[in-house]
């Protein structure tokens, strides 16, 4: 039996009540907390939800950034309109996050010999563009770094001219972070670097090559998983559901151009769960019965206890690196179609969903169009692929399962 190792986790954003980064934070330490002493040392925005959580068996620090972060919060709402999934505000938000890190190490210099904490793990911001200040100082003071994990920078693939209305001027220049020495010496001076797509993987460089490991960022509570789909698959009509940001990058609108055919024959529906700017012009491509339009649901919660109504996702997103929806909708049984590149074709498998290949957008409304003729025609073909979709998670993308993953890292530090 191992002796629990005591681990300090920096994570910015880690928050219960959140989705995307913040929740794959919370979701973390959550889970490492029952196999390490851990402390984790967060932002005070995440103070109210935190402590509002009852069985947490960890301690927490809250750092305050005050007129720092007064001052981000402004930039975010007055030129950015909210919109937290931008290229060029993970720019701008380098700086306040180096304010964070230089208060965490403040407190890390204060406590660090009483504490005698035998790991650092920064876990979130996940953005492998931004370095960490403590990694250096947890070189100085003998302590092991772990680094993790980092994805992001996935390039535009050329042919989907509708989605590059959203990439940023920054993408033509980013490969220049390679080049940035603080970002380099953070990897240089980490014990293991968890590294969350293949992408990724193929940008880090030789010289620390050999500590990073492949570890996918996202996962889903085990009680979550099905055992088995109940609903049959031999039915008249198919139920196909799209979850996420309506922007152009996640193709909402390939799922509508896609389904059409059928959505109008009485052969499918098409349910979006999401909102976004392109909601508008979305409702119009198909305007009668068969698309629903839902919005966001209130609670995370119960969007994901609706996905068992479904017989399969279409989530065509060409910028994908993580693909959380995807796990969710695998562990109810229900069968993914997702673009074979990024973070979702790295999730599912041939035998776990259908991956397509990237190419054009006209190529990839064909595609999927081919793809849900065979489903609609011979609905009883979906039954095998939900089995494996809910094995596949079952095996690899529990947070227990990562858990025990990541303490056994910290163990060979």
């Amino acid at each position: 039996m191992h002796q629990p190792m005591k681990v300090l986790v920096l994570a910015e954003l880690c928050n219960p009540n959140w989705a995307s980064v913040p929740l794959v934070g919370w979701k973390h330490v959550k889970h490492l907390s029952h196999f390490t002493n851990l402390t984790l040392v967060t932002h005070e925005q995440n103070k109210v939800d935190i402590d509002g959580y009852s069985n947490k068996k960890f301690v927490v620090k809250y750092i305050k950034t005050g007129v720092f972060d007064r001052l981000y919060q402004y930039i975010v709402q007055r030129f950015f309109a909210g919109e937290f999934g931008s290229a060029t505000l993970t720019f701008v938000k380098i700086p306040f996050y180096f304010v964070f890190e230089v208060l965490v190490a403040a407190y890390i210099l204060r406590h660090f010999r009483k504490e005698g904490w035998q790991v650092i793990h920064r876990i979130t911001p996940v953005s492998p563009v931004i370095a960490s200040p403590i990694a250096f100082l947890a070189r100085i003071v003998g302590i092991p770094f772990v680094l993790g994990p980092i994805n992001g920078g996935l390039p535009w693939p050329p042919g989907y001219e509708h989605a590059a209305k959203e990439k940023s001027l920054l993408s033509y220049v980013r490969d220049i972070y390679r080049y940035d020495p603080l970002i380099q010496g953070t990897r240089f001076v980490s014990s293991y670097i968890l590294v969350g797509s293949q992408h990724t993987m193929r940008e880090m460089a030789g010289f620390y090559k050999q500590r990073c490991i492949y570890y996918p960022e996202n996962g889903i509570e085990t009680e979550s998983v099905i055992d088995l789909r109940s609903i049959p698959y031999s039915k008249d009509i198919i139920k196909a559901i799209f979850v996420g940001r309506l922007v152009p990058l996640k193709c909402p609108h390939i799922s509508i151009l896609s389904s059409q055919r059928f959505i109008t024959a009485g052969q499918m529906t098409l349910d979006i769960f999401g909102d976004g700017p392109e909601r508008q012009n979305l409702e119009g491509i198909l305007p009668h019965e068969g698309v629903t339009f839902h919005g966001w649901i209130s609670s995370q919660k119960d969007l994901v206890n609706r996905l068992p109504e479904f017989d399969i996702l279409i989530f065509p997103s060409i910028k994908e690196f993580g693909g959380g929806v995807v796990i969710e909708a695998m562990a109810k049984g229900v069968v993914p179609i997702v673009m074979d590149y990024g973070g979702p074709g790295e999730i599912v498998t041939d035998s776990s969903g259908f991956r397509i290949p990237i190419a054009n957008e006209s190529q990839t409304i064909k595609d999927i169009e081919n793809l849900l003729e065979k489903i609609v025609n011979q609905p009883s073909m979906l039954a095998s692929y939900s089995k494996q979709s809910t094995k596949r998670i079952r095996d690899v993308y529990t947070w227990e399962a990562k858990a025990k993953f990541i303490a056994d890292i910290y163990r060979k530090t």
